[in-house]
């Protein structure tokens, strides 16, 4: 089965339109809004007003095919990021106990230092 997806993309600055900032500019990006349904994208341009329909005239309607690359069983991706999430905690707190140890040992040392001065 494939899965069809729309996009605009601005012709000259060659990204994607993910809404109208005001009936004066066109706010782009990376990303931009996608229509699943082609009478959904008719309706957003019929509803759009003139001065709006003005700033499509430099855009393009873009289709992409959605293409199935992998598969792998939910179960065994909820465990992966899981074990992920669980590995990443565990590096954090290494680090942040490591973090604790190095500041004792500088509070340490100053308490140190400030009491030689004190007894010298």
């Amino acid at each position: 089965m494939t899965e069809i997806v729309y996009k605009i993309r601005h012709k000259t600055i060659g990204e994607y339109v993910h809404g109208a900032g005001s009936s004066s500019y066109l706010k782009t990006g990376n990303r931009g809004r996608k229509w699943t349904q082609l009478h959904h994208l008719t309706n957003h341009i019929n509803h759009a007003d003139n001065k709006t329909l003005n700033l499509y005239r430099e855009c393009e309607l873009v289709t992409f095919e959605l293409v199935e690359k992998s598969k792998i069983d939910v179960e065994e991706f909820a465990i992966n990021s899981r074990e992920k999430k669980k590995r990443k905690q565990e590096e954090f707190d290494k680090k942040w106990k490591q973090r604790q140890e190095i500041e004792k040992k500088e509070d340490r040392k100053t308490l140190y230092e400030e009491l030689k001065k004190e007894f010298e």
